[in-house]
């Protein structure tokens, strides 16, 4: 919003301001989230502007069908604490596309109905927004579930039962229910108990060395290490001789390529295909690899050929070889 106004951000801001730490949302408490974005929407923009009128009338519409929406259950019961959390990026997903097209166009781009999730959940139609696994794991979706209900899916491995505040979780999905995180015992005191005990978990803290992730906000990855992700779709044909290229006998490595970037070394890589404030992931399209801290994970989606070109072009014409 702020990029499509009059004073537009810098990359490096943009992505400063995505790092802001928020509250996650309960299951029912997403409309909290709706009345901030209300009032942000009323500071900033005419009492007529479209996407103004549009926060208000979903608003009302949260308000009107907050019973039907309290006794909703997600398509997937696995992910029955995150309905929230599926609110806010189905909220997130239209904003971004409303104000990225009229950002585009000198005509007022249509918004979807305000009633567009109880339209669909009259008709038992899904309305949650399909999220790639790595993007599930970088909002956190997953353990956010776990902990809400104290439930773990199986197959993690290890042996015994983690004992948690209010309840247990056995390895092997059986469990008792935890206090939420409204109120209840930490996320952070939860995740840990389960590293005590072997259970792979991901914190915000771990750190370590990678060819994928890394470098500065707006760069395309993070200098953290945290769980690496392989890209299951890696197209060897236009980047495997980006991803094993050496000079003098070393592998240039996708962070070495950030930082010739930030240095102005190096020109910018293009945008994302999906969210043109993010540069592409170097190390998920040119490496295969990358991790769940990357600023740009929204980027670790499916690539066709010709959406590649622009990437290919910049690693021919940048890409350090051994004449660098």
């Amino acid at each position: 919003m702020v990029q499509s106004g009059d004073t537009a951000v810098s990359d490096v801001v943009a992505q400063e301001i995505l790092k802001v730490k928020v509250n996650l949302p309960t299951e029912n408490k997403s409309i909290d989230n709706v009345r901030r974005m209300d009032v942000v929407c009323a500071v900033i923009l005419p009492p007529l502007h479209p996407f103004r009128v549009y926060v208000s009338e979903h608003l009302k519409h949260m308000e009107a069908f907050s019973s039907l929406w309290e006794d909703h259950e997600t398509s997937d019961p696995r992910f029955q604490q995150a309905k929230g959390l599926f609110h806010c990026q189905y909220f997130s997903l239209r904003a971004d596309n409303y104000w990225r097209l009229q950002g585009m166009v000198d005509y007022a781009v249509t918004l979807p109905p305000p009633s567009e999730i109880f339209d669909k959940i009259g008709l038992r139609e899904r309305w949650e927004p399909l999220l790639s696994v790595t993007l599930r794991s970088a909002l956190k979706i997953d353990a956010f579930c776990r902990a809400g209900v104290g439930s773990l899916e199986s197959g993690h491995g290890g042996g015994g039962t983690v004992t948690v505040p209010g309840g247990s979780v056995a390895p092997d999905g059986g469990s008792t229910d935890i206090s939420s995180l409204s109120g209840g015992p930490s996320l952070a005191g939860f995740l840990a108990q389960l590293q005590a005990a072997g259970l792979p978990v991901h914190t915000p803290g771990d750190r370590g060395t990678s060819s994928g992730g890394g470098g500065a906000p707006g760069s395309g990855g993070a200098e953290s290490n945290n769980t690496k992700l392989d890209n299951p779709q890696f197209c060897v044909e236009i980047f495997g001789e980006f991803k094993n290229r050496k000079v003098d006998g070393k592998t240039v490595r996708s962070k070495d390529v950030r930082r010739l970037i930030s240095s102005g070394s190096l020109p910018p890589l293009p945008r994302s295909k999906l969210n043109s404030s993010l540069p592409v992931c170097l190390a998920w399209h040119t490496k295969g690899q990358c991790n769940l801290s990357c600023p740009s994970s929204a980027d670790h989606v499916l690539y066709t050929t010709a959406e590649y070109q622009p990437l290919k072009q910049w690693c021919v014409a940048n890409y350090p070889g051994t004449s660098s």
